[in-house]
């Protein structure tokens, strides 16, 4: 750094030996180039890894060098670095919103004046399977003005956004779904088409969902639309497999086969090819069976096979979370 000399600080060189001893471990002869420093320089104890860090002066400004990314470096950064900085403390809270049921430039039209930019807080969205996704970076001057702040803005974003907004922070659609379900000690059961058993996935990779999710039939082909969930060979005829009726008929059928409160059936055209004029690519029928009766939806859906799977499988599971309250 400016040219300076390395030179080796015997302290750093033992704390660093000291490191891999305590792990029965002999320090590498490479190791020891991390006890090694631009004369001149400060060293910065790491108490969570082997390689210091350091500061230096270079010309008229202070030059502060953190080692691990990001665990070392923020642990060098609260312990050495800051208290050397002339900064102001100040306090940053983040938070996430997820949405579903409209695209991010509604969403984005609702809550415009909260993402003005200039604003101390941030607010802006992305977009991930159809989820539309409000993060919100709260910064201020202390802890509580930051909390404050964000408990204001998630209750005006909830007030706003209604039942569009589906979870907070690391939910997703399955796990606020299967939360619902377990609140109320519901079963659910699916019967899949299109989606080839990606909504039984996506259930079952939440931990627990075996309490309230009983099973699901992969039904691709017609004939195991009739073997496995009784939907009837006329019905199939009449209507074809992408219909009303036939979305409703595997909804009842997993229903009643598994004995759950609630079924879910999806089918559809993921694409490329399978489409007609009336049936186009992206066409997918979701059906909901619940203690009150059937609904289903017809969506059309825009984007690539796993586009439409995914958004399909995402509907679906929404709808299940509107009937339940959620």
């Amino acid at each position: 750094m400016g040219g300076a000399e390395l030179v080796l600080d015997p302290p750093s060189l033992e704390t660093i030996a000291e490191f891999f001893r305590r792990r029965g471990r002999e320090m590498a002869p490479a190791n020891r180039i991390q006890a090694m420093f631009p004369a001149g320089s400060t060293v910065l104890p790491n108490a969570v890894g082997t390689a210091p860090g350091m500061t230096a002066r270079v010309g008229t400004s202070d030059v502060f060098v953190m080692p691990g990314v990001p665990h070392e470096m923020k642990w060098v950064f609260e312990h050495e670095v800051r208290p050397r900085l002339s900064l102001p403390r100040r306090t940053i809270r983040t938070h996430i919103v997820h949405t579903f049921g409209r695209g991010e430039s509604d969403v984005g039209q609702m809550i415009a004046d909260l993402m003005t930019r200039g604003q101390s807080t941030t607010v802006g969205t992305t977009v991930c399977s159809g989820m539309v996704s409000v993060r919100l970076i709260i910064r201020s001057e202390t802890a509580e003005q930051a909390q404050t702040e964000e408990q204001r803005l998630v209750a005006e974003l909830r007030r706003r956004l209604g039942d569009l907004v589906v979870g907070e922070g690391e939910d997703t659609m399955a796990s606020v779904a299967g939360r619902l379900l377990h609140r109320k000690g519901q079963t659910l059961a699916t019967a899949e088409s299109c989606t080839g058993g990606l909504l039984g996935s996506l259930i079952t990779a939440v931990a627990g969902s075996s309490e309230y999710y009983l099973g699901g039939a992969v039904s691709y082909a017609n004939a195991a639309k009739q073997t496995l969930l009784g939907v009837d060979s006329e019905l199939l005829e009449r209507h074809g497999a992408v219909s009303e009726p036939v979305a409703a008929a595997m909804a009842e059928g997993c229903r009643h086969r598994l004995a759950a409160d609630w079924a879910i059936a999806i089918t559809g055209i993921a694409g490329p090819g399978g489409d007609s004029e009336e049936k186009p690519v992206g066409l997918v029928y979701t059906a909901l069976a619940g203690p009150a009766g059937t609904t289903v939806t017809r969506h059309l859906f825009p984007g690539n096979r796993e586009h439409i799977r995914e958004r399909a499988a995402m509907a679906a599971l929404n709808e299940l979370r509107l009937a339940m309250g959620g």
